[in-house]
């Protein structure tokens, strides 16, 4: 994957805001489109999402036999 850390995730925002980058037509058929826009985040979303998350994973109290 080409975002797994910092420098490839910069790479992965470049090449797919620049068509004569030499990795653009493969990062987008990775990623499916060219609409990313990492300003528009919807952090009451992403929240949310976090919050499911953190429930769904959260440790169950033992049952006493």
């Amino acid at each position: 994957m080409i975002t797994e850390n910092p420098w490839g995730y910069q790479e992965f925002r470049e090449a797919l805001a620049d068509p004569a980058h030499e990795r653009h037509a493969e990062i987008l058929e990775w990623w499916g489109n060219n609409d990313y826009n990492p300003d528009s985040a919807n952090f009451s979303q992403l929240n949310k999402a976090v919050d499911d998350l953190a429930a769904k994973w959260a440790r169950k109290a033992r049952r006493k036999i």
